[in-house]
């Protein structure tokens, strides 16, 4: 899981380059080689629940996906990296940039490629997933559509998924504190975790698509204490979810399960209710690593 940062603005510096064709009298193309992602709200996970949102940068080096926005050219990848001195996002390959004047989006997450066709009305749709074991630092987003402009080309990223907020405490006989991971996991038909149609305006999450007894964890390694809770924060699908879900939980360095249900029994959960973008926080556990 990522630390936890405030995300500055930065002045973007934008560097143009263009090729010229045999015919003179055309005009010359320009590339955009910076851009600055901005995300919703100012905050990659925005909480009504608590006081503030989980505020973090982007990672040095860390990549996004950009496709123009064009049904002639559907599925061609343009891929920018984060420069942290800069704090901004700047052309992968010196081949491959945004034009200026041209419409884009991006997307960010657990993926190398954006996977984007169009759908039965011949509208744009991307095809992200939320994978399991990623934890926060890989939760699929997706920005409205853009023009590339050499005056500054400013985007935001907008949430596909919400967190599961878990307030854990260490019981007052367990003689182990170091928590290794924690896992919520739904019963057969319950998708907590897997793919989705995307489309780059609002709402943005289209559809949630099928995916089975799916679980989503976090590795954790961390101590816990019996006197505060520590909050983990996990990604789920959106969705109202009625059904039992299970809060497992293991000791660092060893793969034997705990488990308790999560807000209920099996036959009287409670519903959890996920919403993209937001942090649904649920009730504290205490548990034992013996």
């Amino acid at each position: 899981m990522k630390k936890i940062f405030y995300l500055f603005a930065a002045t973007v510096v934008l560097a143009a380059v263009g090729c010229s064709k045999d015919d003179a009298a055309q005009e010359e193309v320009k590339y955009v080689s910076e851009i600055k992602i901005g995300f919703e709200g100012d905050t990659r996970v925005t909480a009504e629940q608590i006081a503030s949102g989980l505020k973090f940068s982007f990672e040095d080096g860390e990549e996004i996906c950009l496709n123009e926005y064009n049904p002639d050219r559907i599925g061609i990848n343009i891929y920018y990296v984060y420069d942290a001195s800069s704090k901004t996002f700047k052309a992968k390959d010196e081949v491959y940039k945004l034009q200026e004047g041209k419409k884009y989006f991006a997307m960010a997450g657990s993926y190398l490629s954006i996977s984007v066709d169009l759908d039965d009305a011949d509208n744009i749709i991307a095809h992200p997933s939320l994978n399991t074991n990623t934890g926060l630092s890989n939760i699929p987003m997706i920005t409205d559509v853009f023009t590339a402009s050499a005056d500054g080309t400013v985007a935001t990223m907008h949430h596909l998924v919400g967190v599961v907020e878990v307030p854990v405490k260490l019981s007052e006989d367990s003689t182990n504190d170091i928590l290794g991971k924690i896992i919520l996991s739904g019963s057969k038909g319950i998708n907590l975790s897997g793919d989705m149609i995307a489309t780059p305006a609002a709402p943005y999450l289209k559809e949630v698509k099928g995916g089975g007894d799916l679980t989503t964890s976090g590795n954790l390694d961390i101590k816990l204490s019996k006197d505060a809770a520590i909050s983990v924060f996990i990604p789920v699908l959106p969705g109202t979810y009625t059904d039992a879900i299970t809060l497992n939980w293991y000791r660092s360095g060893d793969n034997t399960a705990h488990s308790t249900i999560l807000g209920g029994t099996y036959s009287e959960p409670k519903t959890l209710v996920v919403e993209r973008g937001k942090i649904t926080k649920v009730t504290e556990r205490t548990i034992s690593l013996d």
